[in-house]
């Protein structure tokens, strides 16, 4: 294992994972300061307001940021025509955004999103080039793995997200506006500090890797990811958009809260997968070394996210109950429908890096495309019988099929064997039984003596 860059990938695992667990804080305090202020109809109204940006950013970026990362870790460019590029692409891709979204609020605000006011969904307009900044400059850090500066830089976002929206929300009473607004400064701020990180790497970047037409290599392996991303991203809300449609922006505000507090399942797999596909892309010419580090990790990340399933099933209507109150209780069972599918979609991020970091982004398309089909079709289905908790199940069919489906395709890729993948052997409990020995020797070492 020491000839794998472990030590290097846990210890920036780690960091990433720290830098998600203070984000995961703000953004629970954020969460339930929204929903008790806001209540369920107004918490849904700013959920769904800030989807808009999101599916423009998701739907427009051309797979450029996955790009950025794979260049970048694979040392095919330099971070400064990197910089070059993306702006122009930025530009561009704003522009059409803008355009975009301006027509489909103005003739079809109303159809888009029942219940959301057309004013407050042409404010949430405006944060598109925002997010799509932020996530074009994030690449570049992720690429450059310089990983302290981007677990910095991200978590600027949600302080100082929380920092206004408790006068805005709180004191002033803005409602959904006050809480956009929140939003807004938040991204801004985290786009200033994660451009000061950017510059510092220009600054200290002295390689070589030019290529005589980067935008068109950006595109040509980006497109193979980008719809790929568009139909992942899709996955992971058409749930909340046909609920939208089918019941009421009150009955998307709790089930809202369900899905929050299950995502925060990935955060181990959100913090593993920024590290490791840069990682991989290193790993291009060394096939024997890749075909054992991606099952390690996936294990783990695997069996960390069960545990921790467990443990939501079970607080999770105390909980609930205690910080959100009575009007989001029935958000505990939508969370019990959710959490299977949830722990299955965890390792299946951890495999969709491997296959990106072959060359092959467009197998994850391939599986993400069936998945959303198949969760638009059992939201059809099962809404109308089960309300939310039909949301949540249709959800659990869609991930547990994605991730099977990468599954078969990363065995075919690598040729390592299913349960190579899954199950923990032998090696790992030896390597969990050494690390205990360490860490209770370090305390032995220094609390004891």
């Amino acid at each position: 294992m020491k000839n794998l860059g472990l030590r290097s990938l846990v210890q920036n695992t780690g960091g990433t994972l720290v830098r998600q667990f203070a984000s995961l804080i703000f953004n629970i305090v954020i969460s339930i300061l929204m929903a008790r202020s806001l209540g369920p109809n107004g918490n849904g109204q700013y959920v769904l307001v800030l989807l808009l940006p999101t599916m423009l950013t998701t739907f427009l970026n051309f797979g450029i940021s996955p790009a950025i990362v794979y260049h970048l870790g694979s040392n095919a460019v330099s971070i400064k025509n990197a910089v070059r590029t993306l702006f122009k692409f930025w530009i561009v891709i704003s522009l059409l955004g803008l355009a975009i979204g301006c027509v489909v609020v103005y003739f079809w605000g109303d159809q888009f999103l029942p219940g959301v006011p057309p004013s407050l969904l042409a404010i949430g307009l405006l944060i598109y080039p925002i997010a799509l900044l932020q996530t074009f400059l994030l690449s570049l850090l992720q690429g450059k793995q310089d990983f302290r500066s981007y677990n910095l830089a991200v978590i600027v976002s949600p302080v100082i997200t929380l920092t206004l929206a408790i006068p805005f929300v709180l004191f002033f009473h803005w409602g959904a506006i006050g809480a956009i607004t929140a939003y807004t400064f938040g991204q801004i701020t985290g786009i200033i500090t994660i451009w000061r990180a950017v510059s510092r790497n220009i600054a200290n970047d002295h390689s070589h890797g030019e290529t005589g037409n980067f935008a068109r290599q950006l595109l040509g392996y980006g497109w193979r990811s980008h719809l790929g991303n568009i139909v992942g991203f899709l996955n992971y809300r058409v749930d909340t958009i046909l609920l939208n449609y089918f019941l009421a922006p009150a009955a998307t505000g709790i089930y809202v809260v369900a899905v929050q507090i299950a995502e925060q399942l990935w955060m181990l797999s959100n913090a593993v997968s920024t590290v490791l596909l840069p990682r991989l892309s290193e790993l291009e010419n060394e096939e024997e070394k890749r075909r054992i580090l991606t099952p390690f990790v996936n294990r783990w990340v695997l069996l960390v996210s069960l545990v921790g399933a467990l443990l939501l099933a079970i607080l999770a209507k105390p909980l609930i109950n205690i910080f959100l109150g009575s009007d989001y209780a029935s958000a505990a069972i939508a969370l019990i429908w959710l959490l299977p599918g949830v722990v299955f979609l965890t390792f299946s991020r951890i495999l969709a890096n491997d296959i990106a970091a072959r060359g092959r982004p467009e197998f994850n398309t391939y599986t993400a495309i069936i998945a959303v089909v198949l969760n638009v079709f059992f939201n059809l289905l099962l809404i109308p019988v089960m309300g939310i908790n039909g949301s949540a199940l249709a959800s659990t069919i869609s991930y547990t099929i994605n991730s099977i489906m990468k599954l078969i395709v990363y065995v075919r890729l690598s040729g390592n064997p299913w349960y190579s993948v899954i199950i923990i052997n032998s090696r790992d409990l030896a390597l969990l039984r050494d690390a205990m020995t360490r860490l209770r020797d370090n305390i032995r070492n220094r609390y004891m003596q």
